[in-house]
């Protein structure tokens, strides 16, 4: 990301109906930050109960990194119509 900071995203869910959003952009690698976006998708996700998992992610945040990504273009897809009953 370092040498290329050219990227692709989506964001959506997981069932139908499909829809989300979809772009191109730039990466920018936020070394300082890891740890404390990790600790706040922990407690968004996971909640403040201790679990495997959480223990596990929070034993190595030291290493974690931000990637902050700068949308260039955006486009944003429903298929709710088409799908619709399923």
């Amino acid at each position: 990301m370092k040498n290329n900071p050219a990227c692709s995203f989506e964001i959506a869910g997981d069932y139908p109906p499909y829809k989300g959003i979809r772009g191109d952009g730039t990466a920018v690698i936020l070394d300082e930050k890891g740890e404390s976006v990790l600790l706040a998708l922990i407690d968004k996700y996971l909640g403040k109960k201790e679990s495997n998992l959480s223990n596990f992610l929070k034993k190595n945040s030291k290493t974690e990194v931000a990637i902050q990504i700068n949308p260039k273009k955006i486009h944003n897809y429903d298929y709710s119509k088409r799908m619709k009953g399923i």
